[in-house]
């Protein structure tokens, strides 16, 4: 999103800090990356050298949110989320953390464009298999 207004350089340091001076999501956890972390460093990863496809790069319809773009090595990639979920959101869950696939935090059917033909990443890096129809929800997945 912020690639899409412009910003070229951003940084997240004790995002949201509560009164007790913790944070709501830091993203290291003392001796590894927290949930959050890991998704901040895959995202980071998967832009890492990337070329928009569209301008702005990414775009909504309706809560559908997609990013085409071009990897660094060529290939052909998109995020897409559904933002009517998760925090902000109008549709349940609110909170990921309490969805049944925190992962997901949704659960949008999304047919898949036919440039698309690899697996699916999430957030995590996990690989999954192809599907012509993904689910998606408030958290971004990569298709290629």
């Amino acid at each position: 999103m912020l690639w899409s207004a412009g910003v070229t350089e951003n940084f997240w340091y004790k995002y949201d800090v509560n009164t007790s001076g913790t944070a709501f999501c830091p993203l290291w956890g003392g001796s590894s990356l927290t949930p959050a972390g890991m998704a901040w460093n895959t995202t980071y990863n998967w832009l890492l050298g990337a070329t928009p496809a569209t301008s702005p790069f990414c775009f909504a319809s309706g809560t559908l949110w997609t990013c085409p773009f071009t990897e660094w090595n060529g290939k052909a990639a998109e995020l897409v989320w559904d933002s009517q979920y998760g925090p902000g959101g109008t549709t349940l869950p609110v909170m990921c953390s309490t969805a049944a696939n925190p992962l997901i935090c949704g659960n949008t059917s999304y047919t898949v464009p036919a440039t698309y033909t690899h697996d699916w990443i999430d957030v995590q890096g996990t690989v999954h298999p192809f599907e012509s129809v993904v689910t998606v929800g408030a958290v971004p997945i990569l298709l290629e």
